[in-house]
Formats: structure tokens, sequence, C-alpha cells
């Protein structure tokens, strides 16, 4: 298997966020590179081409060229989904797709850090 890298894209056979209708998505991976093994679960975000006009706060949007000349290699207006958090193993992905520039990677990493921490309790006042 090859060995995988966060920011890479991958093309991937997951369920949607219902747990239902598992099918090849593109997914960029979240976890650092140096925790992803063989046989171990790891976790990525996924990418949608479906999203509305005004890009949501949850999303991030990605480069794209038709003729797949992006980095990202996506070939239609995409947005990294940051609450759509999916856990894969190197046997659900079927391919490399792609990279994430840093400068989106970064935008991505600190929403998905801001999305799945806890909210801090409300303070009291006396």
């Amino acid at each position: 298997m090859p060995a995988f890298r966060r920011g890479e894209i991958v093309l991937a056979e997951v369920t949607d966020p219902q747990g239902q209708n598992r099918k090849p998505r593109p997914l960029i991976i979240l976890t650092p590179t140096e925790e992803i093994r063989e046989g171990e679960r790891f976790v990525g975000v996924a990418v949608s081409s479906t999203f509305p006009r005004l890009i949501p706060d949850d999303s991030v949007e990605l480069p794209y060229h038709p003729a797949g000349q992006a980095r990202t290699g996506l070939r239609k207006p995409s947005v990294a989904v940051c609450s759509w958090r999916v856990p894969l193993t190197h046997a659900d992905v079927i391919r490399s797709i792609g990279w994430v520039p840093d400068k989106q990677m970064l935008v991505i990493l600190e929403k998905v850090k801001r999305l799945t921490s806890p909210t801090p309790p409300a303070t009291q006042r006396d």
C-alpha cells in the first residue's frame, strides 16, 4: 500500500454523514503523516462539489481546473466540508487525486479544530 500524507486528496469508498450511500468520494487526509499506519484508521474531511453560492462557514473553497491541471486534481468547483469528518483505512482508498495547497490546508485544519473543540463552559457571575 502507498504511504499517505496529511493534505493529500484521495478518492475513497466511504458513506455519507448519515452512514448511508457508500460510494467513491474525494477526501482530504487530516491525520498527521507520521500517525498514518497500515491497518489503522485515519481521518479525512469530505470534498463536495455541491454547495451554495455563498460558501458555508464550515467549508473551504479549493482550487480546481476543468482539465485537472490544479494541484488538487479537482476538475470542478469544490469545497472541503470541515464538519464532515470521515474515518478511513488504506483499504478504503481507491487512488490519490492530488494535494491541498498549504494556504487552504491551514484554514481547513483551523476550521476542523474549531468545529471539534468542546465549547468552554459559560462563566458564572456572582
